[in-house]
């Protein structure tokens, strides 16, 4: 878990680099799965869990906020990083 720690600055920077802005990036113990995306009033908040590649990881939760906005039509702006309404949601795999 402490490699994945020193890797959060850089896969905060590769989710600025893809115009998601304002994400709250964790590293979780708890979380079986790999990852985990959290869409919810508060924002949006991405879990790394039990994962070998946290920028795979990273990319795949990305993914997930991408098709969110595009399918809520306000959640997540490609342009626009993080704005507007959000839906409540969890999503994982």
């Amino acid at each position: 878990m402490e490699s994945l720690e020193g890797l959060l600055p850089d896969l905060q920077s590769w989710l600025e680099k893809m115009i998601i802005r304002g994400v709250d990036l964790r590293i979780t113990l708890d979380l079986l799965e790999q990852g985990a995306t959290e869409l919810g009033p508060d924002g949006i908040t991405i879990l790394i869990g039990n994962t070998l590649n946290g920028v795979h990881t990273v990319n795949q939760e990305a993914i997930h906020i991408l098709k969110a906005g595009s399918v809520q039509g306000s959640g997540v702006e490609r342009t626009g990083g993080v704005s507007g309404s959000r839906v409540d949601q969890e999503i994982r795999y």
